[in-house]
């Protein structure tokens, strides 16, 4: 599913000084991908990060420190949903006209630049390993303070420092010397959607290319280190609660069962990007028997497909505005689970899903034999779906307080050219089948 995206889009990307050296390469990889340009702003991440603060028209931030975009994304400058480590930074020493093959070289080293600690990440960490190599006492005096990274290799070129510590990815090809990871905290580079942003779909495209196993290895070439992306993120949870009996099927959010269950909003898109025009109230109960789902979702206007069948499923229904389940009981084996959507009109579909079947992802044969019920209330712009699926169609286990099973909930709405793809959990990517982005359904009492 692509999302709509301006024709000759192009993204305005302030980046730290370090990542300098890969912005064509980025570029010209990301045109490649995207069809759209990238164009950057380079500075200190600090500067960088009050220019965002103050307004300026950036779509993506690119920080060289994750505080500063922390810092952001708490204030909502930033979509917090959008935040993510993209790589990580080495230092590194360029002997301008020093002989120097150690960090300890340094000592007898007239004059040293370093970017300016108060701003520049690679200058705390410059600092950080002067410390700890017990130099800075005796070096401070000596110190050419510079504004960014790139600043303090130009102060070496220049012949105004006679060694630079600066960027790994600066001086790797010209001769530098690596300093140990010891030496200082990890340089964790991280970045996020501007929450201004026009495009934030597109901004989104470039944030899951950089976290992909491609943009890692273009970043690698560059000396940053890759990181394990969302491997270790620690999953979002919706809480279904037990209750004793079934009931009929009405989509009434008033409904005295519903009044225990948990709630979990969203106002995102895929990307994360923000859509408070569509907020999705969801909610679950469970039985010994079923899972129940309850959607009420805003919108601003219905995408509905003409000539509705409610007695067959309906191929391609997903072209249409749908409220859709993808869950899985498999905690390990992410390439298997099942897909449940269901129209305003009471159109549906379920898929038995696994992306390890090459060619064969998805049985759409398969009938799992669940229920739904749709209305819509077209004065208040909401429509409401209500899903009883049976547990036998989705898991093995006998359902019990404390199970999880691996959970995603989307909503589509709207025609082509408006379409809007609401998330749960944003996927960073043109598809909803990202099931290493899924959260966790927690059976409880």
């Amino acid at each position: 599913m692509i999302g709509s995206i301006p024709m000759h889009a192009e993204l305005l990307v302030a980046t730290a000084s370090d990542l300098a050296p890969a912005h064509a390469d980025l570029a010209a990889s990301f045109q490649k991908l995207s069809g759209e340009s990238l164009k950057f702003v380079t500075g200190a991440s600090g500067v960088l990060a009050r220019q965002v603060e103050n307004g300026a028209p950036y779509d993506v931030y690119l920080s060289a420190n994750k505080s500063y975009v922390a810092e952001l994304a708490a204030a909502r400058h930033i979509i917090p949903a959008s935040v993510a480590v993209y790589a990580r930074g080495r230092l590194g020493i360029w002997p301008a006209s020093a002989q120097v093959s150690v960090i300890a070289d340094l000592a007898k080293v007239q004059r040293v630049a370093i970017a300016n600690p108060q701003h520049a990440p690679y200058g705390a960490a410059a600092k950080q390993s002067l410390e700890r190599a017990g130099l800075w006492a005796s070096i401070q005096s000596r110190i050419v303070m510079a504004e960014n990274v790139r600043q303090a290799l130009q102060y070496g070129e220049s012949g105004n420092a006679d060694a630079v510590i600066t960027a790994w990815s600066l001086v790797k090809d010209k001769g530098g010397v690596l300093v140990p990871e010891t030496q200082h905290d990890p340089i964790e580079q991280a970045g996020g959607i501007v929450a201004s942003s026009k495009q934030a779909a597109l901004a989104g495209r470039l944030m899951a290319f950089l976290k992909s196993a491609q943009g890692a290895a273009l970043l690698e070439r560059y000396g940053f280190q890759p990181v394990t992306g969302t491997k270790n993120r620690t999953p979002a949870v919706l809480e279904s609660r037990y209750i004793a009996r079934e009931f009929a099927l009405s989509a009434d959010p008033a409904a005295r069962h519903w009044r225990r269950a948990p709630l979990v909003v969203t106002t995102s898109g895929r990307y994360g990007e923000p859509m408070p025009e569509a907020r999705t109230e969801v909610r679950s109960l469970w039985t010994r028997d079923n899972l129940y789902f309850l959607f009420a979702g805003r919108f601003v206007s219905l995408f509905l497909k003409p000539d509705p069948s409610t007695t067959k499923e309906t191929w391609g229904l997903w072209d249409y505005d749908v409220a859709e389940v993808f869950i899985g009981h498999d905690l390990k084996n992410i390439s298997l689970y099942k897909e449940f959507e269901v129209s305003p009109q009471n159109e549906w579909v379920d898929l038995d899903v696994d992306r390890a079947r090459k060619g064969k992802e998805v049985d759409w044969l398969w009938n799992s034999n669940f229920r739904f019920r749709s209305r819509i209330d077209r004065k208040a712009g909401i429509w409401y779906c209500e899903m009883q699926i049976p547990w036998k169609s989705i898991d093995t286990r006998k359902p019990a307080a404390g199970n999880e099973l691996r959970l995603n909930l989307y909503r589509i709405e709207g025609g082509p050219e408006k379409r809007k793809y609401i998330a749960w959990q944003p996927v960073n990517a043109p598809s909803f089948h990202t099931p290493e982005a899924f959260g966790r359904l927690r059976l409880a009492k």
